[in-house]
Parts: C-alpha cells; sequence; structure tokens
C-alpha cells in the first residue's frame, strides 16, 4: 500500500476514534462506546467500538488467537449485518482507559496501521467503493474517493459545502 494512503488513512480514522474517545469523557457507568461509521440500506453496518476486553470475549464467534491479540482496552472494528456476515479487526489496544488519551495523535499511536488498512478496505467495500487499496497510487486512491463523493452525495448537499466553502 502506497505510505500516502496508508498514513492518510491512519490520521483520518484516528481523528474520527478520538472525536469517539472526548465524547466518551465524563459519561459516568458506561465502558463501552461506539462509533457508526456507515448503515447500509441491505443492513450492512460498519462500526468502529472501544470495548473492555471482557465484553470483546463474549462476542460471537471470537477465535482464541483473535483473544490473545486483545489489550485490557481495545478499538474494534465490526463489520456486520446481524445474520451472516460479521467481521472482526483489533484495531488498537490499551492497558488503560482510552478515555486517557489526549489527542489524534496519540490515538494514532496506539492503533495498528495494518490492521486500520486492512478495516478501511472492507469499509470501502461496504460503501460500494471497488478499489484494491494495496495498489492504489495516493492520486488514483485520491481521485477513486472524489468520484464517490461526488456520486453519492445529494447535490443540495454539494452546493451547501460549496456555498460554506466560499465564506
Amino acid at each position: 500500500m502506497d505510505d500516502k494512503v496508508r498514513n492518510m488513512l491512519g490520521a483520518g480514522f484516528a481523528s474520527d476514534l478520538f472525536e469517539t474517545i472526548k465524547a466518551a469523557k465524563g459519561t459516568e457507568g458506561e465502558k463501552a462506546f461506539r462509533h457508526t461509521m456507515y448503515e447500509g440500506d441491505d443492513g450492512l453496518v460498519v462500526l468502529c467500538a472501544l470495548y473492555p476486553k471482557a465484553d470483546v470475549l463474549q462476542f460471537p464467534g471470537v477465535s482464541a488467537e483473535f483473544a490473545a491479540g486483545l489489550k485490557t482496552f481495545n478499538a474494534i472494528g465490526v463489520i456486520t449485518n446481524m445474520r451472516d456476515r460479521l467481521e472482526y479487526f483489533i484495531l488498537g489496544g490499551l492497558n488503560k482507559p482510552f478515555t486517557s488519551l489526549k489527542s489524534p495523535q496519540e490515538a494514532a499511536d496506539v492503533l495498528d496501521a495494518g490492521a486500520v488498512a486492512a478495516f478501511m478496505g472492507a469499509y470501502f467495500e461496504a460503501r460500494g467503493l471497488d478499489m484494491d487499496l494495496e495498489s492504489l497510487s495516493y492520486d488514483e486512491f485520491l481521485t477513486a474517493v472524489e468520484k464517490h463523493v461526488m456520486e453519492a452525495t445529494p447535490l443540495s448537499v454539494l452546493n451547501k459545502i460549496s456555498k460554506g466553502m466560499e465564506n
């Protein structure tokens, strides 16, 4: 995978993850937090969640190999249709709560770049983007994402974005 693509995916994902962490701070009694990244019309859901190890071990289909990679607190990527598709990705882990992180960079530092890239590839596939992240150059990646955004975003939303950028 192009290093620029990997870095862009990692930085963007870490930034989104940190927003979830900030929202979780101060929430009393909750141990797990999730950020839904995509919900398809067909019931497909892609999310990233922060779970304690004990909770992850209760997930259906968790293998011994997967469990061995867990830390006390984990960022888990999940793709499911709640019927027959269920994929888990260990994106990173800590032995202290994720709410202890102070910046997107600290979030990026605890993430596994390879796991994030694999999860993002599955996310793009779920969104209907037919692209092989392993073989795309940075420019090809940007072009593919831009094309998808233009195709998937209603004109009214694009107009609002354009007007907002002019101000």
